[in-house]
């Protein structure tokens, strides 16, 4: 079994601009549109997880693994811009349109199973064009889809990449990525093959003389079907548990309110590594009829958790933990 690390307590034509829309959430795709209530205002900057907020996020790949996981970021209030080769050969305009329409399916997949009312979010609108106000007085929530990785990476706490499992591809993203992302920005690779130092020194090598600062790049693998699930997989260097980037990424799931596991995912850490991990150590894969009952458990959690405190002293134990297996 995994061990467990923490649980938790000048407007220009938009198809042609570089550059993403300062609006976290939704708002029509024209540079000039005006920022949602919402997403705006930037993190608090305080050491309490709670406090500071979730995370700002850039997700690069939108295939359905990218989708599911810009929907699960939607879903827990985080900011999210985007950036996918595919739809930035369309144009910005028509790809934040397409964009928005792969993300509805993720939501409306939740709402069918009701796990948004189970979540005490508001019904997704009838129409995939209209936008989503999830929560009454807030404004709606939408990613941004981006022209560019670095257009993408500029702002975000995190970089995930959600693109095939390609040394080139991964490193060249991660690259691009550096050019634009701040110095403490963790870049969050799905890789279940590449050891992380390998990646590494990949994106340096692509950086050459242009390297500011040393790629700080994690395993961070969301369980599938990622949205509603309140864990996911980490894969950190040796280096990565002596020098406080576990610390980091840890804090910045809490952030999310997500519990981790370590793991050593196929070899993605490395044979100079694997002395960090125990000799038991295994990928962890949800069963699919636990994983629906433990999104519905989250789903109950999270909207306790809004309502407060006496909210959740009324959640029952069967209410959470109705399990009859012990497996997962």
């Amino acid at each position: 079994m995994s061990q467990l690390l923490h649980m938790r307590p000048k407007q220009q034509d938009a198809s042609q601009t570089n550059d993403c829309r300062p609006d976290g959430y939704g708002a029509p795709a024209t540079v000039s549109s005006a920022p949602a209530t919402l997403s705006s205002a930037p993190a608090t900057v305080s050491s309490d997880p709670e406090v500071q907020g979730p995370p700002v996020v850039a997700v690069i790949g939108a295939g359905f693994l990218g989708t599911q996981i810009i929907a699960e970021m939607l879903l827990l209030g985080s900011r999210v811009s985007v950036y996918d080769q595919g739809l930035a050969s369309r144009g910005v305009v028509e790809a934040q349109t397409a964009l928005n329409l792969e993300v509805f399916k993720r939501l409306r997949d939740c709402e069918e199973t009701k796990l948004l009312s189970l979540a005490g979010l508001n019904a997704l609108p009838t129409s995939d064009s209209d936008r989503w106000i999830p929560m009454d007085g807030e404004g709606p929530r939408q990613a941004t889809f981006c022209s560019s990785v670095a257009a993408a990476a500029e702002s975000a706490d995190v970089v995930l990449e959600a693109v095939p499992d390609s040394l080139a591809i991964k490193s060249a993203v991660f690259a691009e990525a550096m050019s634009s992302v701040s110095p403490n920005a963790l870049l969050a690779t799905n890789t279940l093959s590449i050891p992380l130092a390998r990646l590494q020194d990949a994106v340096s090598e692509k950086l050459g003389s242009k390297r500011a600062a040393t790629p700080r790049v994690v395993g961070l693998r969301f369980l599938s079907p990622v949205v509603f699930v309140p864990f996911a997989e980490v894969t950190l260097t040796r280096e990565q548990h002596r020098d406080g980037v576990r610390e980091e990424l840890l804090a910045l799931l809490r952030r999310w309110g997500k519990a981790a596991f370590v793991c050593d995912a196929n070899g993605a850490v490395g044979e100079g590594d694997k002395a960090v991990m125990a000799s038991g150590y295994q990928r962890i894969r949800l069963d699919a009829e636990v994983a629906v009952r433990r999104q519905v458990a989250e789903a109950r959690l999270r909207c306790a958790h809004r309502k407060g405190a006496e909210a959740l002293a009324s959640l029952g134990a069967g209410d959470l933990f109705d399990f009859e297996e012990d497996r997962c």
